[in-house]
């Protein structure tokens, strides 16, 4: 990877994170307000989050994230 745009990468996977636990609140709340069942919420919000992690890690592992 060239020199010059790693310290791009670094700082958008870290952005990318913050803006995926961002999202998984917002849902929370959403959930929170339209009185979702517990047992429903949970699970989404737990399968979210590992779908963006899952996504991250195949990232990682093919090089495109340093």
């Amino acid at each position: 990877m060239p020199v010059p745009i790693q310290g791009s990468f670094g700082a958008l996977t870290q952005l990318f994170v913050v803006i995926g636990v961002v999202i998984c609140y917002l849902l929370g709340v959403i959930f929170n307000i339209t009185d979702v069942d517990g047992e429903f919420v949970w699970r989404f919000l737990f399968s979210f989050t590992g779908v963006t992690a899952l996504v991250q890690i195949i990232l990682l592992l093919v090089g495109f994230i340093p």
